[in-house]
């Protein structure tokens, strides 16, 4: 199957599996909001982002083997290229696994007073941080598998096993709030549903990629290499939790949990909309690895300008269609009493357009290698802004805080702007894995 016939499956079956995980988003907020009350689902987008931040490292790793998978497979060696990464990527994984259960048992200990949280919603957070942690042991090496998937351009199924992934979560979610086992029972539905998904990639894995089984130790000199691009896309990944995981919870902390409610509940369909935008890129992201593994540089300028149109285009689509639709989807959501306001509904609008060019822009610079001067970048403007946000958010309110995501962010696009342009007049040579 040709890489564009792949890409299009993939689109079409992402887009149906995130589709299913909205319709999830849907039902819920007003299910918790009914069941628990507008603290618990303020607490729930709030802790939300909390562990977003707990799974950076997942995160981190995630884009290291993304490319280094997807460009061996652009190899002449790419038998012997595959077995030096899977092993590779067994050992960081494992590690990875064990480092993120330490912090989110570590995580239940505070979490409690950072949200000013007392009695029994209190209590519930702490015990379902620990869950985490623990399951993190078991899901996080099972990632392996559809990682591979994704590098392999095999998205059409990967996103089948996320439809499996999202239908399971739904039916536990439904049955763990009814039955109230609170956000505990939320979070423990999605952590159920990805080691059931992580088992099934593994089994598509082994019936379709057995030979790469074998485990080869991979040399010092490459294991360095792959924690070093671990390490600058852990700072992206951080950075990227600045900007997209921080804001419910800095609302949370400095303002009130109820007012988290409202942020999250407005905030949450133009995110949606940015995910359904950058899903083009996702989609195609595998298939410009393989290209740049093979070192065709000519080719991908090509690509990357005829994606760029369409970025361009769909960052427009949304932008209005924040400013048009979110309250009215809102306030059919959850109620016109959940939706912020006008005029930071329009910086959400202008935020996210942002967000999409800036994202294809800054996967773009990670695939090719360009990644240590992203990182830098990012890390500045990820905590300039996150500094800025504290500032503005208890001088002016909501407000202040949209303002201080966007002062940060347009510099951001600038940059990664530049660095596109300085690329294609560079010739780059591109190091085969050995």
């Amino acid at each position: 199957m040709s890489r564009t016939r792949k890409a299009f499956y993939g689109i079409v079956t992402s887009y149906l599996s995130y589709f299913i995980l909205i319709l999830i988003q849907v039902f819920l907020s007003p299910l918790i909001l009914a069941r628990y009350g507008q603290e618990t689902l303020g607490a729930y987008g709030s802790i939300n982002q909390l562990v977003g931040y707990l799974a950076i490292l997942d995160g981190a790793i995630n884009i290291t083997f993304n490319r280094y998978f997807a460009q061996a497979f652009g190899q002449t060696n790419r038998d012997q290229a595959l077995k030096t990464i899977f092993s590779a990527s067994i050992v960081i994984y494992g590690t990875i696994g064990l480092i993120s259960c330490c912090l989110s048992i570590g995580a239940s200990f505070f979490v409690a007073d950072l949200f000013h949280l007392s009695g029994e919603l209190a209590a519930d957070l702490q015990y379902s941080m620990v869950v985490l942690g623990i399951m993190s042991l078991i899901k996080t090496p099972l990632g392996i598998f559809g990682t591979f998937l994704y590098a392999s351009q095999n998205m059409s199924v990967l996103n089948l096993i996320s439809i499996v992934n999202a239908v399971i979560r739904s039916i536990l979610v439904f049955v763990f709030v009814l039955t109230d086992l609170g956000i505990t029972g939320i979070l423990l539905s999605g952590i159920i549903a990805e080691v059931v998904s992580g088992i099934i990639g593994w089994v598509y894995f082994n019936r379709s990629f057995r030979e790469i089984l074998t485990f080869i130790k991979p040399s010092k000199e490459f294991m360095t290499e792959l924690v070093q691009f671990s390490k600058s896309s852990l700072v992206i990944q951080l950075t990227t939790k600045l900007r997209l995981s921080t804001d419910t919870l800095l609302v949370g902390i400095f303002i009130s949990v109820s007012s988290a409610s409202v942020f999250y509940s407005s905030v949450t369909p133009p995110l949606m909309c940015f995910t359904l935008a950058n899903l083009l890129m996702t989609n195609t992201l595998p298939g410009m690895n393989e290209i740049i593994g093979g070192g065709n540089l000519e080719k991908i300028k090509a690509i990357y300008f005829k994606l760029l149109k369409g970025v361009l285009a769909l960052a427009l689509i949304v932008f209005l269609g924040i400013g048009l639709f979110n309250e009215s989807v809102v306030t059919l959501w959850v109620g016109k009493e959940q939706f912020v306001g006008g005029e930071i509904n329009i910086l959400f609008g202008v935020y996210i357009a942002l967000l999409i060019i800036g994202s294809y822009n800054g996967n773009f610079l990670i695939s090719m290698g360009i990644i240590s001067s992203v990182a830098r970048a990012g890390l500045i403007i990820g905590f300039v802004g996150l500094a800025l946000s504290v500032f503005l958010i208890k001088e002016v309110g909501l407000y202040g805080l949209m303002i201080s995501s966007l002062i940060v962010m347009i510099p951001g696009n600038v940059y990664s702007h530049y660095q596109v342009t300085k690329l294609f007049r560079t010739n780059l040579m591109f190091r085969p894995i050995a």
